[in-house]
């Protein structure tokens, strides 16, 4: 296979990979805010949602898993000429605050409120829990838009 195909399947796949992370977290946000509409009229209702919803984290792992895989194949094919380059090295950077910024804030935050919705816990620690996924919510969008215009502009 011509190391062209191969670049062009590889960005193929990594822009896959970040639109299903991206798509995944605005999903995630929708159904929050739908949870939380639900949670002061019916918390079964809530606890549904947020049911079916704690699925959403393994498909962001896919959307990484790609979104790495993918990278790591195109530096290869192009010798190591991006990584050089300030915005690829910004949008590294970038990706790993999103990573981290999943791991440590909205895993935990999830997990924690996942435990507190059956046994109809809606006090303060549900509302700092609501706060702090929103946070993340908020920041998540704002990284993937800078990962956007560093993709497509590519500063130097």
């Amino acid at each position: 296979m011509s190391s062209y195909i191969l670049l062009k399947i590889s960005l193929l796949l990594h822009i896959i990979g970040i639109v299903i992370m991206a798509g995944t977290t605005f999903a995630d946000y929708f159904t929050f805010r739908q949870m939380l509409k639900y949670l002061r009229q019916d918390a079964q209702k809530a606890i549904a949602v947020n049911t079916a919803t704690a699925r959403f984290s393994m498909l962001m792992g896919l959307g990484l898993a790609l979104l790495i895989l993918s990278g790591v194949l195109m530096v290869s094919v192009y010798g190591h000429a991006f990584t050089t380059q300030v915005w690829f090295r910004v949008k590294m950077g970038i990706v790993l605050l999103i990573l981290l910024n999943g791991l440590l804030i909205a895993r935990p935050s999830m997990t924690k409120l996942r435990k507190l919705l059956p046994l109809g816990e809606n006090g303060k620690e549900v509302s700092a829990l609501q706060k702090r996924i929103s946070i993340f919510h908020i920041t998540q969008f704002l990284l993937f838009v800078l990962v956007f215009v560093l993709s497509v502009f590519r500063f130097s």
